[in-house]
């Protein structure tokens, strides 16, 4: 079992197996630190010099698409809404790795936290169970998004490949089309010789490759964040709810200095969920004012195109899109609901055989307990199940407009 497990490893930084192994790919490798009491160091050199060269290639892949759109235009919508599901994608790849790049420091500096208040929780044995089961609900879901993001990246990457095994076991004596690319898109360059097709290929494989990247490791990332806050919240409602006092003075949590640190600890959980928010303020805000297009666009192409190879690739990029809506949404909502439980815990603990002043203090922290705190996108848009429905109802309305015009 993983409570058997995890408490043999005894480690925080063994439950971010996936997202350290992701960000030690793009070349954020020293967020490893965070986990091994270092200090901050980073390779700045390395980090901007990959950025600015991936920033490069996304923004070339978006003038293509642009150039694309604009001599196809309107008149062929199902190709208008794939062009457009390609530059939507694009453009929120590249704003996850400069989000991830900009904001290394916040980041390490969530994680030195999380790791410091993982070292008390992983001493609840009362708690392992209900700890497991957060981290397992979390874990399969981790697992099954990073697949689905690399899946959609082999989609478009193999493509060309197909189409050259294809060419070569048919033993044709024609010249290889070189127009086949894995997107259906004009490039500023020519790619009519061996030599520029190689090129645009290498292009096109590079841009898959780290869109994938980023994409994949920027939103597992916020499901682990979002799955440790609860728990440290979990174990933080225990304490208040008094769950497991001192045997030698079963009254040990009526105690002023005890209450006034829990309050601390409340707080500096509510901090953080306020660091995570600020470091995924543009993502959340672009995921939720995009993804719904994006994914119109995604089912529209699907439903409007007969060729079965396009039909893949659209169901592919339209499942990562509504996890990703999913993932945001609904782990969020998650946060939400377990900050709840801190009030409840105040009140369902044996306040009322405590002396006055401790009384005053718990009915405080329970007053302020009750201002639920709810993750949102620049205090805008807020993230919970009923942002997710409406994204999904919103799409819904989209893909129906769309098949109107067509």
């Amino acid at each position: 079992m993983f409570y058997k497990v995890e408490y043999n490893e005894n480690s925080c930084a063994a439950l971010w197996n996936i997202e350290l192994f992701l960000l030690h790919i793009i070349g954020l490798k020293s967020v490893k630190k965070a986990f091994d009491d270092d200090k901050y160091q980073r390779a700045w050199i390395q980090e901007i010099v990959i950025i600015i060269v991936n920033i490069t290639v996304f923004l070339v892949g978006i003038y293509s698409c642009s150039v694309t759109l604009g001599i196809v235009g309107y008149e062929d919508i199902s190709v208008a809404a794939e062009t457009v599901a390609l530059i939507l994608s694009t453009t929120m790849c590249m704003l996850k790795g400069v989000v991830l790049t900009l904001s290394h420091r916040q980041l390490f500096d969530v994680l030195r936290e999380l790791h410091i208040l993982w070292k008390e929780a992983k001493t609840r044995k009362n708690l392992g169970l209900r700890i497991g089961e957060i981290i397992n609900s979390s874990k399969p879901v981790r697992y099954w998004y990073a697949s689905a993001a690399m899946s959609v990246g082999l989609s478009y990457m193999l493509r060309p490949y197909f189409k050259l095994l294809v060419h070569f076991m048919k033993n044709n004596n024609s010249t290889f089309d070189y127009s086949t690319t894995s997107y259906a898109v004009e490039y500023p360059f020519p790619h009519n010789s061996f030599l520029t097709y190689t090129f645009c290929i290498i292009f096109e494989q590079w841009e898959s490759y780290w869109g994938c990247l980023y994409s994949a490791s920027c939103d597992t990332i916020f499901i682990q964040l979002s799955t440790h806050i609860c728990i440290h919240l979990l174990v933080l409602s225990s304490d208040y709810s008094m769950e497991f006092p001192n045997d030698e003075n079963k009254y040990a949590y009526y105690n002023t200095e005890l209450v006034i640190s829990l309050t601390k600890r409340h707080r500096h959980i509510l901090e953080l969920c306020n660091q995570v928010e600020r470091l995924f303020n543009p993502i959340i805000f672009c995921t939720i004012l995009f993804n719904g297009l994006d994914l119109c666009c995604c089912i529209f192409a699907e439903i409007s195109q007969g060729q079965w190879p396009k039909f893949a690739r659209s169901v592919a990029h339209a499942i990562t899109l509504m996890i990703q809506i999913v993932i945001y949404c609904d782990y969020a909502h998650r946060v939400t609901e377990m900050t709840k439980m801190i009030a409840m815990s105040i009140y369902n603990s044996p306040w009322i055989d405590s002396d006055k002043n401790v009384q005053k203090l718990l009915m405080i922290s329970m007053m302020r307990a009750n201002e639920e705190y709810k993750f949102s996108a620049y205090g805008i848009l807020v993230l919970d199940r009923e942002q997710m429905t409406r994204i999904f109802k919103t799409t819904g309305s989209y893909v129906t407009l769309l098949r109107s015009f067509s």
